[in-house]
């Protein structure tokens, strides 16, 4: 309806969240203004189980895909290959949340100072105390702030960091125009990020896909985390229940990877899929986080569905962990 503006499975959501009491926080997402929307989306500083990437075989997976070895994390891979010689770099993070991620890369890179930023004071608050425990606060620097509010240094960072954080700003186009006026010449852009359709609007056949599997998994293994209820089709999102719930969730994803071609060289890019598998495991995952050998199989099962899809070009992956440099 009004090309998928509203569709009928938002007030199927809605009903749904009403009866498991979400009534005031729906209110609160329809009356408040946009930046309050993002910052209550992403306040929260632990995972619910409910996402793909809380289950460790999925885990492995990236590994593997993006490393080529199962217990090398990505982080080590990039760190190992293009830092390993570098020291006293200087460097920023983009919304960089609870701060698991920047503490990974003080370890394996020889930063002298890594400053982080993020909308939520809650997740910079964490941040702080996990650098402070982990003895990396005199290396890691956290503030909060919106990313438009940094102050535009020419060529001032030996490396920026982006890891889940481009698909949830816009205009982007201003965005990595900034990012590439602050990373020095031979700097280095690190991403890792959903790239697939904007505002969630998937096509028709990852969905054809994701609600094929549903339809052979048994059903202990599709009861949703919060309202147990038993997971049978997920459909596409309509635009308006997206921008109402949260602004900023994949703004202008589909475009990211275009224009990152347009103002930097890529110097290295690993596709890891979730085109199937990120739709599919949504509110189910923690089925799946205690393996047993029945859901191995269905893993198992799912995976190799998500690669024989994207080798066949049926679909294309809709994540990307990448190194660029900036083009003259």
């Amino acid at each position: 309806m009004f090309n998928n503006l509203f569709n009928k499975y938002d007030f199927v959501r809605v009903a749904e969240k009403i009866r498991q009491g979400y009534f005031y926080k729906i209110l609160f997402k329809l009356t408040s203004r946009k930046l309050s929307r993002v910052k209550e989306s992403w306040k929260h500083t632990e995972t619910n189980q409910s996402h793909w990437w809380d289950i460790p075989a999925i885990i492995t997976r990236w590994n593997l895909l993006i490393t080529g070895i199962p217990d090398l994390t990505p982080h080590e891979y990039f760190s190992r290959k293009y830092f390993s010689l570098k020291k006293n770099l200087k460097g920023l993070s983009i919304g960089c949340g609870t701060g698991q991620n920047e503490l990974k890369w003080v370890k394996s890179i020889n930063f002298e100072r890594l400053v982080a930023h993020d909308l939520s004071s809650e997740r910079i608050a964490f941040a702080k105390g996990q650098a402070e425990k982990e003895g990396e606060s005199h290396v890691l620097h956290f503030l909060v702030s919106d990313f438009f509010d940094l102050e535009v240094i020419d060529n001032e960072y030996d490396v920026i960091i982006a890891e889940g954080a481009l698909h949830h700003l816009k205009p982007i186009n201003e965005v990595l125009f900034r990012i590439k006026r602050m990373l020095k010449k031979d700097g280095y852009l690190i991403v890792n990020d959903y790239i697939g359709p904007s505002r969630f609007q998937w096509t028709d056949r990852q969905l054809e896909i994701v609600n094929g599997l549903l339809a052979i998994i048994p059903q202990r293994y599709r009861k949703r985390i919060h309202s147990g209820t038993i997971k049978s089709q997920h459909y596409k999102p309509g635009r308006l229940s997206m921008i109402v719930n949260d602004p900023s969730e994949a703004a202008e994803s589909s475009q990211i990877l275009p224009l990152l071609k347009e103002y930097f060289n890529i110097v290295e890019l690993k596709e890891y899929g979730g085109t199937v598998l990120h739709i599919l495991m949504h509110e189910i995952a923690h089925n799946f986080i205690l393996a047993d050998k029945e859901s191995e199989q269905i893993l198992h099962l799912c995976f190799e569905v998500e690669d024989s899809m994207l080798k066949l070009n049926e679909v294309q992956s809709d994540y990307v962990f990448l190194i660029a440099q900036k083009k003259p």
